[in-house]
């Protein structure tokens, strides 16, 4: 799919297609790495975003501003807290990246009585390794 990243040993990691699931040991953390609609940066973002937040009600989102990665693209990053079906709160992360050629998303999802702030050093880790054969 024209992208590569690193992740811990004890992670377990899934491919379909253009789309990859990293999960975390203790499955609270759900990261998917694909294809973002081919858009600008802010409008692909909201899809994305809209998507993502489409499974839950009580939606509360946080738009950071536009930042660079690594290799120099623009990036994005949305938080959002939310109820899901159980009635549980949850948060989640989109962080959309426009390549030359492609936009991707990457989604974090946080299950039910996590504490996110417990894994935003990993996160970042892994976050800041994402590279895109495009540049």
């Amino acid at each position: 799919a024209g992208y590569l990243f690193s992740y811990p040993d004890a992670w377990t990691v899934s491919q379909s297609g253009e789309n990859t699931r990293l999960l975390n040991p203790k499955r609270d953390i759900v990261m998917m790495f694909g294809m973002a609609p081919s858009r600008p940066l802010e409008p692909a973002s909201e899809r994305v975003v809209a998507k993502v937040a489409s499974s839950y009600s009580d939606v509360e989102l946080v738009t950071g501003k536009v930042e660079r990665t690594p290799q120099g693209q623009r990036l994005l990053v949305v938080g959002g807290r939310a109820t899901d079906a159980a009635g549980d709160a949850v948060r989640f992360l989109v962080i959309t990246i426009q390549g030359t050629d492609q936009t991707r998303a990457i989604t974090v999802r946080f299950a039910a009585g996590s504490d996110p702030l417990d894994f935003v050093p990993v996160i970042r880790e892994i976050v800041a390794s994402f590279r895109t054969s495009d540049t």
